[in-house]
């Protein structure tokens, strides 16, 4: 039996039990024989509609506004029914993710319930994705690629003044073009916490989104990871711009990147370590004379190769160095990068859908970097 509790808008686990979308926190029993959700009164004429799960009941039934017991806390009084639900459904042994409540897992336990932590109790599951599922990544795949191409159209349009790049008078800032990018992905019905649009010396880390004007002759990366408002389903995708020429030192970054993905995209069928993949890539950047992770360096290629792609941003299987291994049905992204400060960072990067032998880019964007 398996005991979650939480909201489904921040835990894929949750939504993909459920089928049910709750920014408040709800519960989840699942049995061999039938699965139940408990949710807040309000909540159940929905939770019955738009929920997979057959089983649901009101937390009311189990549980009265008023403590359960003279003195205890409302937390207490959510022990108490969780405990009274277990019990009804003869369970004394519960498996429960690493992310389970303490002040409930400290209750239960108290109470007599056996925990075990499960990680990634629908990971399986959830890496082996349905057909829905890959419509659902190829959709908001569309909507980023849409995106991308105005972000190519706003940058040939710009022109530059004292190396500033302007649109229409104004400056181009990451600001200006991350706001663009965001009606773009809303019109497509999805959204982006953080659309990075890094330029010159920001592109060189990975992960910061970029602040100010936008220069010409520098690299700039974007990448554009919405997911789904509705269905829920990331994707993600980066390029690397340049309104210019951003000289041959990174041109050659460019031209190494390219390579690195191509060979790994190679490589990607099921039943492929995923370990051989990263090495293949840092075997290529190593023969061009760029620095690795592998060699612990700071510099360079610094990050995994790829990773899952769905519910979640970041799932599993991770590309990088370990023992994962890759199944039919994973959607994994294939970025590789390279990164120095002093000249600036390259990062491009697909999205993949492994088969049997071989596999899909979902990915129908072009590869070149001056626009």
């Amino acid at each position: 039996m398996l005991l979650m509790a939480g909201s489904s808008a921040v835990d894929a686990d949750m939504y993909y039990a459920t089928g049910f979308l709750s920014r408040d926190p709800f519960f989840y029993v699942g049995k061999g024989d039938g699965e139940t959700i408990l949710v807040s009164q309000m909540e159940v004429g929905r939770a019955e509609n738009e929920s997979r799960v057959m089983n649901v009941y009101s937390t009311s039934d189990y549980m009265t506004s008023k403590p359960v017991n003279e003195g205890e806390s409302r937390k207490a009084s959510m022990v108490s029914m969780i405990f009274d639900v277990l019990n009804e459904l003869g369970a004394s042994t519960v498996a429960v993710p690493d992310n389970f409540p303490l002040y409930l897992g400290d209750g239960l336990r108290a109470r007599g319930i056996d925990l075990v932590p499960s990680d990634l109790p629908f990971g399986y599951l959830r890496r082996h994705k349905s057909g829905f599922e890959v419509d659902c990544i190829v959709k908001a795949q569309r909507a980023c690629e849409d995106a991308m191409n105005l972000a190519v159209d706003v940058l040939r349009r710009s022109s530059p003044k004292d190396g500033v790049l302007k649109l229409d008078d104004a400056v181009l800032t990451s600001e200006s073009l991350r706001r663009m990018l965001a009606v773009r992905l809303a019109e497509h019905g999805c959204q982006q916490d953080d659309i990075i649009v890094a330029c010159g010396s920001e592109s060189a880390d990975p992960h910061c989104i970029g602040y100010g004007p936008l220069r010409e002759n520098e690299p700039i990366v974007i990448d554009i990871s919405p997911y789904l408002c509705v269905e829920r389903y990331y994707s993600d995708m980066t390029r690397t711009l340049s309104a210019g020429d951003c000289g041959s030192e990174v041109q050659d970054m460019y031209d190494a990147v390219l390579i690195a993905q191509t060979e790994a995209i190679a490589m990607i069928s099921s039943g492929t370590p995923c370990r051989s993949i990263h090495d293949c890539v840092c075997d290529v950047f190593e023969e061009a004379g760029y620095d690795t992770i592998r060699s612990g360096s700071k510099v360079g290629f610094i990050h995994s190769t790829g990773h899952g792609v769905g519910l979640d941003i970041h799932e599993p299987p991770s590309i990088s160095d370990n023992d994962d291994v890759l199944c039919e049905g994973d959607v994994v992204t294939i970025e590789p990068g390279l990164y120095y400060p002093e000249i600036g960072g390259v990062r491009l990067e697909d999205i993949m859908l492994v088969k049997p032998c071989g596999c899909e880019n979902l990915t129908n964007f072009d590869k070149t970097m001056k626009v």
